[in-house]
């Protein structure tokens, strides 16, 4: 799962850390893995291209800005995979889709079959259509919340490693990992290597969420928490690190495990 800072920088697909991040995913499908991209980005692309200079604050233009940069995201990805001899396949989502049990059966068949064929879907929300991800959830001071509060496609990736038995989901934001304080707050603050699972502890030290996009490390814990607790393990790690994938694969002190 990319996050928007890892896809955009200044309104413009960041090519050269996007792009490798690509190659690093053909070689993952060309060693036998299957592998699925989940990617953030549009609203930001669509920002660039109708002339926004800020995030907008009414949720009708965040959805037209998505439904704007959402064919040029795809654009881009269709492209650099298929210089690398690669075919990517746009799948569109909303949550409804993972939370009624025929629909979600119906997403797995489909990717599986697309895996068959050697295709590395490429997924995002619906986002003209949905407003789950592009709402910026907050949790009310004392307040009881129903479910986990999520952003930018972490939740949605989360769900989708589930429902597709994944054995790893790779989270790559702008940041090394889960840290332990807030490093804006606490300069000494260390990345944390291993996590042995995800508490009230942890998710007291990612207060805050990203700017550019609506997720956090917060959103990230809350959907790692889901993902291993239905036996998906997951690394949280920069996106901007070269060859992330390839170390993370390895066995390499990368990001948060």
């Amino acid at each position: 799962k990319l996050g928007t800072h890892v896809v955009i920088h200044d309104g413009e697909v960041a090519a050269e850390r996007v792009g490798n991040i690509v190659q690093g995913l053909v070689r993952l499908r060309r060693a036998g893995h299957d592998v699925v991209l989940v990617s953030s980005g549009a609203v930001g692309m669509g920002m660039r291209l109708l002339g926004m200079k800020t995030r907008p604050r009414s949720l009708g233009m965040r959805q037209a800005c998505a439904a704007v940069g959402q064919g040029h995201l795809m654009g881009y990805y269709a492209k650099a995979f298929s210089s690398l001899g690669v075919v990517a396949a746009q799948v569109l989502l909303t949550h409804d889709d993972l939370g009624d049990r025929d629909r979600a059966l119906c997403l797995r068949t489909t990717l599986m079959r697309l895996l068959e064929l050697g295709s590395i879907p490429v997924l995002n929300e619906n986002d003209s259509v949905s407003v789950r991800e592009l709402v910026e959830y907050r949790r009310r001071e004392g307040a009881e919340v129903s479910s986990p509060v999520f952003g930018d496609n972490d939740g949605l990736s989360a769900r989708v490693a589930v429902a597709l038995d994944a054995d790893l989901l790779v989270m790559l934001s702008n940041v090394d990992g889960l840290l332990t304080a807030n490093p804006a707050v606490d300069p000494s603050a260390q990345r944390i290597a291993e996590l042995p699972s995800v508490d009230e502890q942890a998710l007291a030290r990612a207060m805050g969420s990203s700017s550019a996009g609506t997720g956090g490390m917060g959103s990230k814990l809350e959907a790692a928490r889901l993902a291993t607790g239905e036996g998906t393990a997951v690394v949280i790690a920069n996106g901007g690190t070269p060859d992330i994938l390839d170390k993370i694969i390895a066995g390499e002190d990368a990001g948060t495990l």
